[in-house]
């Protein structure tokens, strides 16, 4: 079969990437643009492709604890852990592609258990200027609680996902979905007692479920709550206090907060970002049906919920407004934003309010009657619109 020759004429010869030397300049144009376009989408593709590949490949590492490896490989996932009073459809919980713990979870000196066993040595902490592999432009994402700051690096949480710690005499879990990007922290303590919390290997929504290591029950980040198992629909303290920086104004701004350092007992190319290709795209990894067209999915919103009210605050908007501050009205009571040369950052919400910086799509998923704050530039940043 003769290839596809470009124009409407039959019989010509000479056929290149921009048509035929006697093509039309404007034919010619056509074709070498729907080339180009064809030729950008199998890119993007394969992009995609390698990011799924490299999330699979999560699940070939060694699992944190060895009494979790699969010894049934038939057994489904979610029948290891304990789906009383599930509060989710039992078939939108996914596996990711790992197995449990198959992304292991990191647990600080201070927050580990005494009667625990455990297969790393604590990861250690350090103070910023003892840092020499973050780029200034990484991201970390900064909690401060009680006047002691710390900081725990996107490239380690990429492969770990969970930080269980202790700061300002707080039990807290630094939680960050790079499916989502999404970034939270919340108390460890709920009730009477404190959880220490793993990877499930489970996704809703292409959101992290983890785990607690207690009552073997499953917890959802976006979901802001237990999801089964005793405490299931409860929400444990959300920290507010929490940015997403830059390595640079982290130094700039908390010189003498300590960081998480890669020396976490686990052999991960922290230097790296295994998602790139999956930041590049707006295409998901796992759809979602549902989905409004009102901004591009990975659209960065911080996402705030006040008993059953919730809002998002569109990022890009906040740093356009006036003084690149915003104040609003949520939920009986006011929530301030503000983005300058140190980030965006929630500085004032009501009480019990749980705050998530995380892609418009994750927000959307969670909480389809958001109210959404500001609009993408071109359009009134102070227009306040709802799906």
């Amino acid at each position: 079969m003769r290839p596809r020759e470009l124009g409407n004429s039959a019989g010509r010869s000479g056929t290149s990437l921009a048509g035929d030397m006697n093509e039309p300049p404007d034919q010619a144009y056509e074709w070498t643009t729907r080339r180009i376009a064809v030729a950008t989408g199998a890119i993007a593709a394969l992009a995609l492709l390698a990011t799924t590949l490299s999330y699979h490949y999560f699940a070939s590492q060694p699992y944190a604890h060895a009494d979790t490896q699969p010894s049934e490989p038939k057994r489904k996932l979610i029948d290891l852990y304990n789906t009383a009073n599930l509060q989710v459809e039992r078939d939108t919980l996914l596996r990711g592609g790992p197995w449990k713990d198959g992304i292991p979870s990191l647990t600080t000196k201070a927050a580990r258990r005494k009667d625990a066993k455990y297969p790393v040595k604590p990861p250690s902490l350090v103070a910023p200027d003892k840092i020499d592999w973050l780029a200034d432009d990484d991201r970390v994402l900064v909690v401060t609680i009680n006047q002691q700051t710390r900081a725990y690096p996107l490239n380690v949480l990429n492969w770990h996902e969970i930080v269980n710690d202790q700061l300002g005499g707080e039990p807290i879990a630094a939680i960050y979905c790079p499916l989502c990007d999404s970034a939270s922290v919340l108390s460890r303590k709920l009730g009477d007692n404190v959880y220490e919390f793993g990877v499930s290997g489970l996704l809703h929504k292409s959101n992290v479920v983890f785990y607690d290591r207690t009552d073997q029950a499953l917890w959802s980040q976006m979901g802001l709550m237990a999801l089964s198992g005793p405490n299931a629909g409860k929400s444990p303290k959300h920290i507010n206090t929490i940015e997403l920086l830059t390595f640079a104004q982290l130094k700039a701004e908390y010189p003498k907060a300590t960081v998480l350092d890669r020396d976490t007992g686990y052999e991960r190319r922290y230097d790296g970002d295994p998602y790139a290709n999956y930041f590049a795209s707006d295409r998901l990894m796992f759809e979602i049906e549902g989905l409004d067209k009102k901004l591009a999915h990975k659209t960065p919103v911080i996402g705030v919920k006040v008993g059953d009210t919730t809002k998002a605050y569109l990022i890009g908007a906040i740093a356009d407004a006036p003084g690149g501050r915003v104040v609003d009205e949520l939920g009986g009571g006011q929530v301030e934003v503000v983005a300058d040369e140190n980030g965006v950052r929630v500085i004032r919400a009501p009480e019990g309010a749980a705050v998530s910086h995380t892609f418009w799509f994750a927000w959307q998923a969670f909480y389809p009657q958001s109210e959404l704050w500001g609009k993408p530039k071109g359009q009134n940043a102070n227009d306040k619109t709802a799906p």
